[in-house]
């Protein structure tokens, strides 16, 4: 959708400013780059506005849309939209007012929201014409980490805290009001199926197979993980280890998308299901990050927290750090998750640090293909560079950066050390 093709942008911004300003002039430009969005198209959005008084002022906002692509099912795009706009509309308020009544509402980790539209219709469908209009973080002095180059010690510190408080409230939520949880947070929230796959086919009996689309399918990375393992004394030794885990990891993570989340695991809350650098925001002062905030909903379900809490570590964490402070980061995690379930007078026994790592260690080996999928593809792919599933099937260790294979060799050995698998 282009910028001057969102129609009724005047009647949004008056719903949130009153009827009774003027709209004096309006200028939208892109702000993402190739390479940084996927989801949806991102404009930057500068409102003029004239009050009764006279008086105007310039309002700097963010206007999402659905992002239509011919390799993409035009289903998916929307629901995905729909998501979004339900987490803003509903379950951000939700967790707002659980977080008030419990004293935490200092520890707000959302931007503002200032109007959102599923359709021009009224209905609950979204369509084309679907929008949110955010507040511009940028305006208020918030910045993205650079990809490549990810958070240091103090920095993922920071973004550690506010994600014990991403996923403690919303549990906490589930513990005490577990009716409000489902009607508030689970159905408002949650993935749509596959490409491709309609309810009727979800049936496991079912022998309908889904259309192919070979642009929406993953890159293979096997061939790239044996040579990037090739080149590492140690994990050379377990080439054969590799290629069955993978294979394993492949099947379950089709399942995994199949399959509903176990709502009743201890740990299951509110996940953001896409936590990486690019969807969060920091503001800084005197060069030191002092406030962050979480962006980009579209995928956040319901599903125990260790998804999101492992592949940020490994995707957004810079390596230096990664091997020196591992271990003292997930305790790190774990005190501020324990803090903000004692804060809203939870029993934290069930989440005793023994137990959390027993749950995590479980977990680690189920994400590894997904972070490393995104790390080669994605996050260490070439800058104005669409990556992915819309870029590049095959990939060399030649032409990896040098980072992402560090990663990999890192969690890789990792695994084989403990005996993860």
């Amino acid at each position: 959708m282009e910028p001057e093709k969102i129609k009724n942008l005047d009647e949004l911004i008056k719903k949130y400013h009153g009827e009774d300003v003027q709209i004096v002039d309006k200028k939208m430009t892109y702000l993402t780059a190739p390479g940084e969005n996927y989801l949806s198209d991102i404009f930057k959005l500068d409102v003029t506005i004239k009050n009764k008084n006279g008086n105007e002022s310039i309002e700097h906002y963010v206007a999402k849309s659905i992002l239509i692509k011919p390799e993409m099912s035009t289903e998916i795009s929307v629901e995905i939209f729909k998501n979004e706009i339900l987490f803003y509309t509903t379950v951000i308020p939700t967790i707002r007012q659980f977080a008030k009544e419990h004293g935490l509402q200092d520890k707000d980790v959302f931007p503002e929201l200032i109007a959102a539209r599923l359709n021009l219709d009224h209905t609950d469908k979204p369509d084309e014409n679907a929008v949110l209009i955010l507040e511009n973080l940028v305006e208020k002095g918030y910045t993205n980490t650079d990809r490549h180059k990810s958070f240091d010690l103090d920095g993922v510190k920071l973004i550690l805290s506010d994600l014990a408080v991403f996923h403690a409230i919303p549990l906490a939520m589930k513990i005490q009001n577990p009716k409000l949880f489902e009607e508030n947070i689970i159905k408002n929230c949650g993935l749509p199926p596959p490409p491709g796959k309609r309810d009727d086919e979800m049936n496991p009996s079912s022998q309908s197979q889904p259309p192919k689309n070979d642009k929406m399918k993953p890159p293979n990375l096997l061939p790239l993980f044996i040579e990037v393992a090739k080149e590492d004394i140690f994990c050379r030794n377990y080439i054969d280890k590799l290629e069955k885990f993978i294979a394993d990891m492949e099947k379950k993570m089709h399942e995994k998308f199949r399959s509903k989340p176990d709502y009743s695991s201890p740990f299951a809350t509110l996940c953001h299901n896409d936590m990486w650098v690019n969807n969060t925001m920091q503001l800084s002062e005197q060069g030191k990050f002092v406030k962050n905030k979480f962006v980009d909903f579209q995928m956040c379900n319901v599903n125990e927290l260790f998804s999101d809490l492992i592949f940020f570590l490994f995707s957004s964490v810079d390596l230096v750090t990664l091997e020196n402070h591992f271990d003292y980061l997930i305790m790190f995690y774990h005190e501020w998750f324990i803090k903000i379930l004692e804060k809203c007078k939870c029993d934290v026994g069930p989440y005793a640090y023994n137990k959390f790592m027993l749950k995590l260690n479980e977990a680690i080996p189920s994400s590894f293909l997904q972070i490393m999928i995104m790390n080669f593809t994605v996050i260490y792919a070439k800058k104005g560079e669409v990556g992915g599933p819309f870029g590049k099937k095959e990939f060399t260790s030649s032409e990896s950066h040098p980072i992402a294979k560090k990663k990999f060799l890192f969690l890789f050995r990792k695994m084989i050390e403990n005996e993860w698998i």
